[in-house]
C-alpha cells in the first residue's frame, strides 16, 4: 500500500518512462512517421495541382466569354484548306493568304483614294473569314483602316484580289 499523497496515476506511470529500445519498435514508429510525411507531401502537391487547374479553367471561361459574340466558324473550311494543299501551298493558308495581300500594298493604295503608299497590313488583326473573303487591317502613309477584300486561289496556287470595300479615318 502506498502511503497518501504518494499515490501516482498508472497512466502517468506509463508516460513517465522512457521509449523502449527495442530496434523493431523504432523502425515502426520510423515507417509510419515517414508514410504520414508521404501522405501529407502528396496532399499538398495534390492541392497545388488542384489549385492551378482551378485557375486555368477561370482563363478559359473567361476566354470563351470574351468570344461569346464572335461566330465560330470564320476561317476557312476544310475543303478550303485542301485546295491550297492541292495547289501546293506548304504553309498554314492564313498565313499565305495574308502575306500574300502584305506584298500588295501598293496594289491596295491605288484602289483606296484616302491611302498613300506605302500600305502596311496588320497581319495580327486582320482575318480570313472565309474560303473567299478576308477582313484586312490597313496603315497608309495618311490613313488607315479596314479592307474587305476578295480573293480567288489559282491552280499554281497563285492569289487574285479583289477590293470589295474599305473603311477607315484620316491620319
Amino acid at each position: 500500500m502506498t502511503a497518501p499523497g504518494n499515490h501516482q496515476d498508472p497512466a502517468r506511470q506509463d508516460t513517465a518512462q522512457p521509449a523502449p529500445r527495442d530496434p523493431r519498435q523504432i523502425r515502426e514508429r520510423l515507417v509510419w512517421r515517414a508514410a504520414v510525411v508521404m501522405l501529407l507531401a502528396v496532399v499538398g502537391w495534390l492541392t497545388y495541382v488542384a489549385s492551378e487547374a482551378q485557375e486555368r479553367a477561370a482563363a478559359l471561361e473567361a476566354e470563351l466569354e470574351a468570344r461569346q459574340g464572335v461566330p465560330q466558324h470564320l476561317g476557312l473550311s476544310t475543303e478550303g484548306v485542301r485546295r491550297f494543299e492541292r495547289s501546293g501551298v506548304e504553309v498554314r493558308p492564313e498565313r499565305y493568304i495574308l502575306a500574300d495581300l502584305a506584298q500588295r500594298g501598293d496594289w491596295l493604295a491605288r484602289r483606296v483614294e484616302p491611302l498613300a503608299a506605302p500600305v502596311e497590313l496588320d497581319t495580327e488583326r486582320s482575318l480570313v473569314l472565309s474560303d473567299r473573303w478576308v477582313l484586312a487591317v490597313v496603315e497608309g502613309a495618311s490613313a488607315g483602316g479596314m479592307a474587305l477584300l476578295a480573293y480567288e486561289l489559282g491552280d499554281d496556287g497563285a492569289l487574285s484580289w479583289r477590293l470589295l470595300g474599305y473603311a477607315g479615318e484620316q491620319a
